[in-house]
């Protein structure tokens, strides 16, 4: 089991088991991976998407790739937690299987609800596919790849049998939701390709610009300016990735002009559009786990 600390995924996913004290801060960041959080203790509040969650013990949260999240840490309790990375094409058909274990990221994020609070019974299911997981990661032995595999798929059937079964009044529980916020935010999401400003979304919900900037920085932790350009880079940096010529994803996904895009792109990842399509992929230097 491996705690190298990179910011992007070649293998079908990577596990680790963390426990630390740490002061240090972590900006807004996203990765072209999805991740999975199983909270084990400290004091920690997790921002995805802008939205705040605060960690219980037991505790799952879910990050899907390209969403804006950061963790905000307190250096008083010591901070334990498994986390999961995992490329998405694998799980949309994982060995051919005709089931997409993506699909709890997408439940996740459509609800604004990523935090998954179980019962017992089900925590200690969860838990249990881990500990098999984490354990297999250690042997070696015939069928060692196959039976590592046959772990973390079991782990991501009962996850989604949870997230779509589970009432969901239990999803999000301590997320202290602000309304405001939630709808400024689920506007930005459905109009990031167009031509959003901050007097344009103060003016939408009938706010003083002032106001509204004042207020999605308290709840987000992210000026309003900022969100919306690493929205759009999150999107921009996807459809280049599939082939999208840079110029046209920048236009695509809402930035004015070019420069403006490459001045934004150059500012988060420290090289220029054309390394997203270089096989050797481009370090997120903002991660966290």
């Amino acid at each position: 089991m491996s705690n190298q600390k990179s910011g992007y995924l070649t293998e079908n996913f990577k596990y680790f088991h963390i426990k630390d004290r740490t002061a240090k801060q972590f900006p807004y960041h996203f990765h072209d991976f999805n991740k999975v959080i199983l909270f084990i203790s400290g004091d920690v509040t997790y921002y995805v998407d802008g939205r705040p969650y605060i960690l219980k013990p037991g505790d799952i949260l879910l990050v899907r790739h390209h969403c804006l999240h950061k963790p905000v840490i307190s250096p008083s309790a010591v901070y334990e937690r498994i986390v999961i990375w995992t490329r998405p094409g694998f799980l949309e058909s994982p060995l051919s299987y005709p089931e997409n274990l993506g699909s709890c990221f997408g439940i996740a994020m459509s609800a604004g609800k990523c935090l998954l609070r179980p019962e017992l019974k089900l925590l200690n299911e969860l838990k249990n596919d881990l500990t098999l997981l984490e354990a297999s990661l250690t042997e070696e032995g015939y069928g060692e790849g196959i039976l590592t595999a046959s772990y973390f798929l079991q782990f991501f059937v009962h996850l989604n049998r949870a997230y779509i079964k589970l009432d969901s009044s239990r999803h999000g529980t301590d997320y202290p939701g602000d309304k405001l916020i939630d709808s400024v935010l689920l506007y930005i999401s459905n109009h990031i390709t167009e031509n959003i400003t901050n007097d344009g979304i103060a003016e939408e919900f009938f706010l003083s610009k002032y106001y509204l900037m004042h207020r999605f920085k308290e709840v987000t932790g992210y000026t309003l300016h900022s969100y919306i350009v690493n929205k759009r880079l999150a999107l921009a940096s996807e459809s280049i990735k599939k082939g999208t010529p840079a110029m046209k994803a920048a236009e695509e996904c809402g930035f004015g002009d070019y420069s403006s895009f490459l001045r934004a792109f150059r500012k988060v990842y420290n090289a220029s559009p054309g390394s997203l399509n270089k096989k050797a992929p481009v370090p997120d230097r903002r991660l966290s786990l």
